[in-house]
């Protein structure tokens, strides 16, 4: 009987429609792949072999029925799609382990360190790399802490995909944003991170190691940062530092672009896996900056970019399922394929939307 998995999140854009996407990209007869997502109209529901519908994360009957779900048809795997998720199953991979399901994921300890993105900072530092300088905040007086523009601020937690990202040039912008998202958010604690490098310059990169701490593969992509679908917000350089280009810009977590060597890049970037005793998959997002990798996000799971990597020979979940199976050894030999790629949009209906 082929191996059969379960992706939650599938649906969404997110990383889990991502890895359902380079499951797919397998030759039939690989896996069967089964999904679930808490939206039963989910566009990806009808490319799974089996669809299940599940609560949220936060609800208390989640464990219970993914476990339910598993066992009823006998699924060995199981990726987490989304952070609530990842999260969750991650704090109870011992249950999993337990019923004999295996979690493909990041250790409990890197994902707990990345949530939080000061002490992920003070960590890079601790270990001789150079981040962006960071500080908390905790309320409107200690703006006066910030001293340099352009200022990127973002909650303390839980802010992939540049959920909740914005960018202030002035000290008015700074408050004005700083107020909006603590009425907003009714979060307590935000992080102002210095703005660096060029648009240009922007690379995200897949660093994977396998469940024992093993290196594996790196690869990088630099993204193309001109169009809607990959810019979550473009303003006017306004701030006096011509080096960042005539427009500063947030990524969105919607990847495109290049894939390449970018030897100088990519052996920083491992580095930093490899310092942070990374077991799975790891995503850096970062500025490459006068000789240095400056990194500004990482995320301890699949990413974004989980599909191109396929599509460029590198399926990091195929990967890390063979490896926890005992049926992979390390590829000494796994290549990179240079390549362009490019997204764009689909439109579907949903099953039963005909309104009467």
């Amino acid at each position: 009987m082929l191996t059969r998995v379960l992706i939650t999140a599938i649906g969404g854009g997110g990383f889990g429609d991502q890895v359902l996407k380079a499951l797919l990209h397998l030759r039939k007869g690989t896996y069967e792949v089964f999904g679930a997502d808490c939206n039963k109209n989910c566009h990806q529901a009808k490319l799974v072999k089996k669809f299940f519908q599940l609560p949220m994360a936060t609800n208390k009957s989640y464990l219970k029925t993914i476990i339910k779900i598993c066992k009823n048809n006998k699924i060995k795997i199981l990726i987490a799609g989304c952070e609530s998720e990842m999260v969750k199953i991650s704090n109870n991979e011992t249950v999993f382990a337990k019923k004999k399901i295996l979690v493909i994921g990041n250790s409990k300890k890197l994902i707990q360190l990345c949530r939080n993105k000061l002490k992920t900072s003070q960590v890079l530092l601790k270990n001789g790399f150079c981040p962006p300088k960071t500080i908390i905040i905790n309320n409107i007086d200690e703006l006066r802490k910030v001293k340099t523009f352009p200022q990127i601020i973002k909650p303390l937690k839980d802010s992939g995909g540049s959920s909740n990202v914005y960018l202030a040039q002035t000290k008015k912008e700074l408050t004005a944003l700083f107020t909006y998202l603590k009425l907003s958010l009714k979060s307590t604690k935000f992080i102002m991170q210095e703005y660096l490098g060029s648009p240009e310059d922007e690379y995200t990169v897949g660093v994977l190691h396998n469940h024992n701490g093993e290196f594996i593969h790196a690869i990088a992509l630099r993204r193309f940062l001109h169009n809607r679908l990959s810019i979550k917000t473009k303003i006017n350089n306004h701030s006096g530092k011509r080096e960042l280009g005539n427009h500063l810009v947030i990524s969105s977590g919607i990847s495109q672009g290049r894939i390449d060597d970018y030897p100088e890049v990519v052996i920083q970037c491992k580095k930093i896996a490899d310092s942070l005793e990374s077991k799975g998959p790891l995503n850096i997002q970062c500025r490459f900056v006068n000789g240095l990798v400056r990194v500004f996000e990482i995320n301890p799971r699949f990413s974004g970019t989980t599909s191109i990597r396929a599509l460029a020979g590198v399926n990091e979940p195929d990967i890390l399922i063979r490896s926890r199976l005992s049926k992979y050894q390390n590829p000494s030999h796994l290549k990179t394929q240079k390549k362009i790629i490019l997204r764009g949009l689909t439109e579907f209906v949903p099953k039963n939307s005909l309104i009467k």
